[in-house]
């Protein structure tokens, strides 16, 4: 969904339809992003439609109109996974949910550290690791005291905050995590595992894939300007 959001503003002709083709969208939400309209229509068609959903996403037009895309993502993984760990029932379950919401935090205010933006964006509630004074920028200090919080105390490098090689650091050290309640005697440690393990894969494998679409489809709009 965030994915065929990002393709209303983006001028990569053809861009919608290479989401489509490898997305799990339900059908009926394929209509509605897929529907020849303005961002915005297509926005305020979609708060309408999952208005009344798990996710409950009330002011996602709103967020468009304040922030454009960016702001409606924020939204939506906000909502995603705040209810995704208020319905969890079951520790493991919590566990990973909590988990993600650090990794997806920290990730956040890299960003805004390398960047050095001036606000910090709207953060995640429920994770493991401590925000301090959540409504600023942190320090790369305490940066780096939170991506030790998450991994466990182990060292980081300057070079590591950097939000493209933490990234793979932070996920790497869930995968390691996962792996090892997979060898608990919980049942469910042992399907969340292998559901991460799943995920992981096709990320990669969608990043590859994106990657050489979006390589073909700008090669042919530089042939057309041309």
């Amino acid at each position: 969904l965030i994915l065929c959001l990002r393709s209303l503003e983006t001028d990569m002709p053809g861009a919608m339809e290479v989401n489509l083709t490898v997305s799990l969208l339900a059908k009926e939400l394929k209509k509605i992003v897929e529907f020849r309209s303005t961002p915005a229509g297509v926005i305020g068609k979609l708060e309408r439609f999952l208005a009344d959903s798990p996710l409950g996403l009330h002011g996602l037009a709103a967020a468009y109109g304040e922030g454009g895309v960016q702001k409606c993502e924020e939204l939506i993984w906000r909502r995603y996974f705040e209810q995704g760990l208020a319905f969890s029932s079951h520790p493991e379950v919590k566990r990973l949910f909590r988990s993600l919401i650090d990794l997806r935090n920290i990730l956040t205010m890299a960003k805004c550290v390398r960047w050095n933006e001036p606000e910090l964006p709207g953060l995640i509630n429920g994770g493991y690791v401590r925000i301090r004074k959540a409504d600023q920028v942190p320090s790369p200090a305490t940066l780096e005291e939170m991506v030790r919080g998450f991994t466990g105390g182990r060292q980081v490098a300057a070079a590591d905050l950097h939000p493209v090689n933490l990234e793979p650091l932070l996920y790497a050290h869930l995968s390691t995590a996962m792996r090892r309640r997979m060898r608990s005697m919980c049942p469910v440690a042992g399907c969340m595992g292998y559901i991460w393990h799943i995920f992981t894969v096709a990320r990669k494998r969608s990043g590859r894939y994106h990657d050489a679409r979006f390589a073909v489809n700008f090669t042919e709009s530089m042939e057309r300007e041309q």
